[in-house]
């Protein structure tokens, strides 16, 4: 189980993806609508398994 005052440490270890992501995106245009349909999926995939009691750890 993770804990919860841990958050903040693994998200600042992921923020940075992020950020070079969007500078892709913005700089190669044909990268946006993937990286949009791959978050998407993701997101869809996160969803169910919250509504399933799954935990991601």
């Amino acid at each position: 189980m993770v804990n919860p005052g841990g958050v903040p440490r693994y998200l600042s270890v992921i923020f940075p993806f992020y950020v070079v992501l969007a500078s892709l995106a913005d700089r190669a245009r044909w990268t946006y609508e993937p990286l949009l349909a791959l978050s998407s999926a993701l997101l869809a995939l996160c969803t169910v398994a919250f509504a399933n009691a799954y935990q991601m750890t």
